[in-house]
């Protein structure tokens, strides 16, 4: 299935000229925490640090939404993604 990636406030991406990315990915099912796992997986060690604290989880200054609506770290396990929804992601220090 399709789903739309956004990611905010990564500092010069591959690429990309300003600070937001976004792509389509074809992602075979799953939650949007496998999601964004499958997305870190692909990011260089730089980059993936960005989003990632000190014990491996989502850092607490990375904000999700799916489809406009924010999810807690808990709900990102438990959240079924569906064709064609927007997952973003955002860096956001202080948070």
């Amino acid at each position: 299935m399709k789903i739309r990636v956004r990611l905010y406030g990564i500092p010069n991406p591959p690429g990309v000229s300003d600070a937001m990315w976004e792509t389509v990915v074809d992602f075979p099912g799953g939650s949007a925490q496998d999601l964004l796992a499958g997305l870190l997986a692909g990011m260089d060690g730089e980059t993936r640090s960005l989003f990632l604290a000190a014990g491996g989880e989502l850092s607490p200054d990375a904000a999700v939404t799916v489809n406009g609506l924010q999810v807690a770290d808990l709900g990102l396990s438990e959240l079924v993604l569906a064709e064609g929804d927007l997952v973003e992601v955002a860096l956001l220090p202080g948070l």
